[in-house]
């Protein structure tokens, strides 16, 4: 008993961390670690120093003040990290004063902490995340020989309807000028005759007198007996002309009967 008591006594002499950090590596952010310590003083405070920075400072974050002799460990979760070149350190020193002697001050060495989000935008090895990529690729040349079969066939179709068309819209076109040509031709003739129309009646409403002028004219077949001169009457045959000059046809005959009754 007296043999462990002297063991024990001996290693509470040294201010040290029994369950170092060395060779494991960089921490993760989140995960929790076992911290573990021998102490010969009666208070002892854990630290967590992060430095040091360009200007040479660090920045202290205390985990546990004032720990009693008997609390040697401590159950430590990892904070994230915003800077991944940022070395981090845990320290023991003797919590009551004086704590500026060489034996009250006991560190780990320098570590990183992984940040969470830098694990999650790191690459991945695993091999059935990176096999769905490979049918995409291949997949490619067929999409683009769909396409440009399907563009080909669409020119290939197009031509001839766009041909077609346009041959359609000509004979259409031609038809109606054609047939706007003849109605312009059938109006042209109709115009004619309306203004034909008042010569003819002019001609026709003066043909009466046109009998009767060349009844004064020189006959073809020379001068009757009772003519003078051309178009003009012998003295004693004014009875048979009227007033106008003009010879009776039938009435002069019926009035001269007429007359001779009435003399009886």
């Amino acid at each position: 008993m007296a043999a462990l008591e002297v063991l024990q006594s001996a290693q509470r002499a040294t201010l040290e961390f029994t369950a170092a950090l060395e060779g494991s590596g960089d921490l993760k952010a989140g995960e929790s670690v076992d911290v573990a310590w021998n102490t010969p003083w009666e208070l002892t405070t854990l630290e967590l120093w992060r430095g040091p920075a360009r200007d040479g400072s660090f920045a202290v974050d205390v985990l546990a003040a004032n720990l009693t002799q008997d609390v040697t460990t401590y159950l430590w979760s990892v904070p994230d990290n915003d800077s991944q070149d940022t070395p981090f350190q845990l320290r023991l020193q003797k919590g009551d004063r004086p704590n500026e002697c060489a034996e009250c001050v006991a560190s780990t060495s320098s570590f990183q902490i992984e940040s969470a989000a830098s694990r999650q935008t790191s690459p991945t090895t695993d091999t059935p995340s990176s096999t769905p990529a490979a049918p995409s690729a291949s997949s490619r040349p067929a999409l683009s020989r769909e396409v440009q079969l399907g563009v080909g066939l669409g020119v290939g179709l197009g031509i001839p309807f766009v041909v077609t068309l346009i041959a359609f819209i000509f004979l259409c076109r031609r038809k109606r000028q054609r047939r706007q040509h003849q109605i312009q031709q059938l109006n042209n003739v109709h115009r004619r005759q309306q203004e034909l129309m008042p010569e003819r009646d002019l001609r026709f409403s003066t043909g009466a007198y046109s009998s009767v002028s060349r009844f004064s004219e020189k006959s073809y077949h020379g001068p009757f007996e009772f003519e003078d001169e051309p178009g003009k009457v012998k003295p004693g045959w004014e009875r048979l002309f009227g007033r106008n000059g003009l010879p009776f046809l039938a009435a002069p005959e019926k009035a001269k009967d007429t007359r001779g009754l009435l003399r009886h």
